[in-house]
This record gives C-alpha cells, sequence and structure tokens, in this order.
C-alpha cells in the first residue's frame, strides 16, 4: 500500500470517528440529566435561606465589626464609625437596645472624624438597614455586589431586603458622600459602579400599586436636626452616575410618577429626590 491512499483512509477514519462523537445520539447519551422536582426545590430552599444566612444587620455588629486585615483595638475591642451627621448618642442607645451585652461590650462606637486622613484604627461604617453579604467570609455591604444580589433578592420576593439595600446605598449618599466600595474607613475614599437608579426601579416594578409613600415610607433612624444646605454638593462629590442625580434629606418617602415610554421617572423623598432617565420600560 502506499503513502497516499494509506493517508487517505486514516484520513476517512477520524472523520468517522468525529462524526459519530458528534451524532446526535451520542449528544443525548452524553448529556447530563435535568434536575428533579426535588433537585430544583431543594436549590430553592437553599437560596431562600441563604438571602437571611448572609444577611447583616446592626443587632449583628459584634459579628460583622471584626476584619481580618487589622487586629482589635488594645482593650480588644473593634471600632464601629458613626456619620458626623448622626447623634452618636442616639445610635448608642439604639443599638444598646437591639444588641445583647456582651455583644456590644465586643465593640466600640466612634464618631467618625471630619478628616479621614486622621484615623488609626480602622472599622465598620455604620449602616441602619440590614443588608446581604456577598459570601458567607464577608461582612460589608459592597457597592458592585450589590445590585446584583438585589436583582435576585426582587426575583425572590424578598422585597423587604431589596429595600433595605436600596436605603442603605441612600443613606451611604447622605451620610458618606458616596455610594461606597464597601462600608469600612478604607473605603471612604473608594466607590464602585453603582446602579442605584436600577436599584430603585427594581422596587417600584414590584410594587407599582403603591399610592403615594404608604408602603415604602420609613423615617431615618437617629438622624439629626442638621440641615443639608451644604450637604448636596458634597454627596455628588464621587458619584459618578450621569443618570441620576440625588440630594439627600432627612427622612426617607417615596413618591414616584413614571412614563413608560423614554421613561422618565421622579422618585420624591424627604430624604432623597431622585430624578432618573432609561430606555427600559416599566
Amino acid at each position: 500500500m502506499t503513502e497516499k491512499p494509506k493517508a487517505r483512509k486514516d484520513f476517512l477514519f477520524l472523520i468517522t470517528v468525529l462524526l459519530l462523537i458528534s451524532s446526535p445520539l451520542a449528544l443525548s447519551e452524553s448529556a447530563p440529566d435535568k434536575a428533579s422536582a426535588d433537585q430544583l426545590r431543594g436549590i430553592q430552599k437553599y437560596i431562600k435561606q441563604s438571602w437571611h444566612s448572609l444577611t447583616r444587620s446592626s443587632t449583628q455588629l459584634a459579628k460583622a465589626a471584626p476584619d481580618p486585615k487589622f487586629k482589635p483595638m488594645a482593650n480588644g475591642r473593634w471600632p464601629v464609625y458613626v456619620s458626623r451627621r448622626e447623634n452618636i448618642k442616639n445610635i448608642e442607645q439604639t443599638l444598646r437596645a437591639e444588641m445583647s451585652p456582651e455583644d456590644f461590650a465586643a465593640i466600640e462606637i466612634r464618631q467618625l472624624p471630619g478628616n479621614v486622613a486622621e484615623i488609626q484604627e480602622h472599622g465598620l461604617l455604620y449602616l441602619p438597614y440590614p443588608y446581604v453579604v456577598p459570601g458567607g467570609r464577608f461582612n460589608e455591604m459592597y457597592g458592585w455586589d450589590s445590585y446584583f444580589t438585589q436583582v435576585g433578592l426582587a426575583r425572590d420576593g424578598e422585597m423587604e431586603l431589596a429595600r433595605n439595600m436600596t436605603d442603605n446605598f441612600l443613606y451611604q449618599i447622605e451620610h458618606y458622600g458616596k455610594i461606597l466600595n464597601a462600608n469600612r474607613t478604607y473605603y471612604l475614599s473608594r466607590s464602585q459602579p453603582p446602579f442605584l437608579t436600577q436599584m430603585i426601579l427594581n422596587v417600584y416594578r414590584k410594587q407599582r400599586n403603591v399610592a403615594g409613600c404608604a408602603q415604602l415610607s420609613r423615617p431615618s433612624r437617629n438622624t439629626t436636626a442638621s440641615g443639608s444646605k451644604n450637604h448636596t454638593s458634597q454627596s455628588r462629590q464621587g458619584f459618578h452616575v450621569i443618570m441620576i442625580w440625588v440630594t439627600v434629606r432627612r427622612r426617607r418617602c417615596y413618591r414616584v410618577n413614571a412614563t413608560t415610554k423614554d421613561e422618565t421617572i421622579t422618585i420624591s423623598s424627604k430624604t432623597t429626590t431622585a430624578r432618573m432617565m432609561s430606555k427600559t420600560t416599566i
């Protein structure tokens, strides 16, 4: 047998093998089985439970405050910083009522200094509402991750947590000047691409039957009586989103007006006035 016919025979054999491997019969035999109804229910149950096992709140500050990047302070406590616009005594009183004495003794409430460069011992930044962390080893509310988490919360009907995540971002703008990379003091100079517009819309789309402010109204906890004359420019600094303009006030109460073509949505509140332009349809 000459070299040429042998090479041709080998080539045809290879093509035959490849055709057999890629045939629908072969693919159907090697394809994994679909999840059964019981397996799907198990996955859904796991997801539902995970929303809450991954939730952090002010009652869990003793768990959330420790940071593996640092050691506790000399007294063994972990610092938790409160915005200068908050009444620290009111917040401390609230936390004492919500936390066990043992847990409260594990943290130290501090007022955030006017110049963040003065911070010697970095710590957690106080947020008033519960939030979902991106994984079990995290204790911070991350800017980028939280949007995608909130999409899942809204899809799964966890609207209270979805609102909490949104309200915490509004609180960050009001009290820390931007949507932070995460709520630690060393992130005060860093932001992540926020999706606050869409997060507000995610809540609205699920509750479009809300009239006025009835269901989404909630007072900002422990707010001070200080005005916001100079705060608007401070809030907008570092908030790099063209689609949304936010001015923060003192109380939280949404009122939604919407049109659906080249949608213009105005969400006004004593805490927040947001004007959003979007090409998506509600």
